[in-house]
């Protein structure tokens, strides 16, 4: 006898939420890797100020290192941010699909897809990183 492919409504939903969180855990990851590395680049971008351009005095802060400042501390933010929205979004799937109760769980005033913060993540860590070479570029050249 063969096991039927059908599967009910409680076990697509189980498995909707397995690959949910399989998704999310990916790109919780990568967030992770993302703020890290911005806070680094933060730290890293001091000292090639005083390691490649052997400035010791009073530090000149330009306009393209001040956005690559603000744009990384943007980053790190977002993707701490990031990572409570992807845990609020898989309770708030586990609640619609009544996997939990609610009584158990506060709910959720800002509602913001998590995917939009990995992408405001990405922006930012991306202009940061641009923002800071060309400010290399001009300091060195």
């Amino acid at each position: 006898m063969t096991k039927s492919i059908l599967m009910t409504e409680e076990e697509k939903t189980k498995a909707m939420m397995e690959e949910e969180h399989k998704i999310i855990g990916g790109f919780m990851e990568t967030a992770k890797t993302f703020t890290q590395i911005s806070i680094g680049a933060l730290v890293l971008s001091i000292t090639f100020l005083e390691k490649i351009l052997g400035q010791t005095e009073k530090i000149e802060v330009s306009f393209m290192l001040l956005l690559a400042w603000i744009f990384w501390i943007l980053a790190a933010l977002s993707g701490v941010f990031y990572q409570y929205r992807a845990i609020k979004w898989l309770e708030w799937l586990a609640l619609d699909s009544k996997i939990i109760y609610e009584h158990n769980h506060v709910g959720d005033p800002v509602k913001v897809y998590p995917y939009q913060v990995y992408g405001f993540l990405l922006v930012c860590f991306l202009l940061g990183t641009l923002s800071f070479g060309i400010f290399g570029a001009i300091k060195i050249l």
